[in-house]
């Protein structure tokens, strides 16, 4: 395989680079992972495309199933919200009837 240098647009300020600025190598460096886009300029073999679309529909489905978790992460505390609502007034009830009880012994 050919060793061919490809151009990346920075998305994010990375080490000494900032948003906006150009890195070009062959391979993108891991400390640039998720902070740079591939340039429009730069062409990927069929292969290379393949994968990138591979790596989008992952990352689609990812991102639907970390928000069906947020979704039911939310409705959990809602509903923890309302037993603990709940547990307070049955305290208040215990409370008032334990005084009731004192006042009817004493």
């Amino acid at each position: 395989m050919e060793n061919k240098t490809q151009k990346w647009l920075l998305t994010h300020d990375s080490h000494e680079l900032k948003k906006g600025q150009f890195f070009e190598g062959e391979t993108l460096p891991a400390y640039l992972v998720g902070k740079a886009v591939l340039s429009a300029g730069t062409s990927l073999s069929p292969e290379e495309q393949a994968g990138v679309n591979e790596l989008r529909q992952e990352i689609e489905t990812l991102t639907n199933k970390l928000s069906e978790a947020q979704a039911l992460i939310t409705q959990k505390d809602a509903d923890n919200l309302r037993q603990t609502d709940e547990l307070e007034q049955m305290q208040k009830t215990i409370t008032g009837l334990q005084a009731k009880l004192k006042a009817a012994k004493g």
